[in-house]
């Protein structure tokens, strides 16, 4: 390997901020797998290139920037690592979630979706919303005791994830609607149908578990 002239980890640091920028505003909003897949692949080939440059023969400068930009990764794969086990814990609530992420997800790559085919995929989703919310329903009535402070606090995560899930879902609606028509004909009631039972049951979790309500807000 040569030598790296005094200026080169500022090239390299130049282009991790404008490749993780960019990395990051194509999935603002969402912390799905497909996310996490994208992200973890690039800091690791990050973290490759920073292994195969000429450490020992850098400036005391540059070997700094070096320093900085492997500590940073490594602490955005730990991140990466912590975010999964929490949205992990909370897909119990959520089995419906990587419907949304993959609709979502359809969006990003730009893929016109069928106006039948998403109107049937959107009542899939309200299907699937109903069934968690029953067996939460069943789950709730069969116990005397309140939520323990772990079931709470699993409890919030979940209802941090379907608040992003039904942003995700509002987004991917409202970026076809309008500009098809005919995606809007075949797909508002069903929409509507989906954010409505996701809305509620995201209530229900809040109120019923982390008892949650409009006179005690906190």
């Amino acid at each position: 390997m040569s030598a790296l002239p005094r200026s080169e980890m500022e090239t390299v640091v130049r282009g991790f901020d404008s490749d993780r920028g960019a990395l990051l505003r194509r999935f603002e909003g969402t912390n799905s797998p497909h996310r996490e897949t994208r992200m973890r692949a690039y800091y690791e080939s990050v973290l490759a290139n920073l292994d195969g440059l000429a450490f020992d023969s850098m400036s005391i400068e540059a070997k700094a920037d070096w320093v900085l930009l492997r500590n940073l990764v490594r602490r955005e794969l730990h991140q990466i690592d912590t975010a999964r086990k929490g949205r992990e814990q909370a897909l119990v609530f959520a089995p419906f979630a990587r419907t949304i992420w993959d609709l979502t997800q359809s969006r990003h790559d730009m893929t016109r979706p069928g106006a039948r085919a998403a109107a049937t995929t959107l009542g899939e989703l309200k299907l699937q919303i109903d069934a968690a919310a029953k067996s939460l329903e069943v789950q709730l009535a069969a116990r005397r005791d309140p939520a323990t402070a772990d079931e709470k606090s699993a409890a919030r995560r979940a209802s941090l994830l379907l608040g992003e899930l039904r942003g995700q879902l509002g987004e991917w609606y409202r970026f076809y609607d309008g500009y098809d028509p005919l995606f809007s004909w075949w797909n508002a009631e069903p929409f509507r149908a989906a954010d409505s039972a996701l809305d509620g049951y995201m209530k229900a979790i809040r109120e019923r578990i982390m008892g949650i309500t409009a006179e005690n807000p906190h």
